[in-house]
């Protein structure tokens, strides 16, 4: 929701495994192995072009309403590949959508991981017109100088963040941090793991 509207503002796509035998899979079992086994690559190609797809079908928001974005998310190393910029524009054409239906999230660890190489792919993404989405905020160690000069379009405020407000003063009082940090960056913020009503109202407040 947006300034306690309720109203739907984006939905993000996340991949799981219907394996004949073991049922639905969790890409925590398997996302790992596609890593090791560089099979991460050809999966998050078709997550993008999936995505894509199915973003064209949602109808022609009415007058006044927003234009809804589609979260994916991207293998870290996809995120140091040159031509990912052009795939990203190139499956966008296909499907005839402006670049601001999809938002591309990267973790808070991939950035600082490896940041002169993800870093120049970031700000080309930024020049084609998706929106970025930095994931699991607050758990990365991160300078905070990267940030101001990137600016991305939204911060996720990590769910272990989330999930203690209300029982663990410290780590509310980092949920606090970021959304004022948010806030001073003008960057939009979203909060994981909404749970409970008195998560809510906090973060309403």
């Amino acid at each position: 929701e947006k300034d306690g509207s309720h109203t739907l503002l984006g939905a993000e796509s996340l991949i799981r495994w219907q394996h004949p035998q073991w049922g639905l899979v969790s890409p925590a079992r398997f996302i790992p192995i596609a890593e090791e086994s560089h099979l991460i690559h050809e999966i998050s190609e078709w997550v993008l072009e999936e995505a894509c797809r199915i973003r064209a079908t949602w109808p022609t928001p009415r007058y006044g309403d927003p234009f809804l974005a589609l979260a994916i998310n991207l293998s870290p190393s996809h995120f140091q590949d040159p031509a990912l910029p052009e795939k990203v524009s190139a499956a966008l054409a296909r499907h005839g959508l402006p670049p601001c239906a999809l938002e591309l999230e990267v973790t808070e660890r991939t950035v600082m991981g490896d940041i002169d190489a993800i870093i120049g792919i970031l700000f080309e993404l930024k020049a084609i017109g998706v929106r970025l989405a930095i994931d699991d905020f607050g758990t990365g160690n991160s300078s905070l100088s990267w940030l101001e000069k990137l600016r991305p379009d939204v911060l996720k405020i990590d769910k272990s963040f989330t999930s203690a407000i209300g029982t663990d003063a410290v780590n509310s009082t980092v949920t606090d941090i970021i959304i004022a940090l948010g806030k001073k960056l003008n960057i939009e913020l979203v909060a994981e793991g909404v749970e409970t009503q008195a998560q809510a109202q906090h973060l309403r407040r």
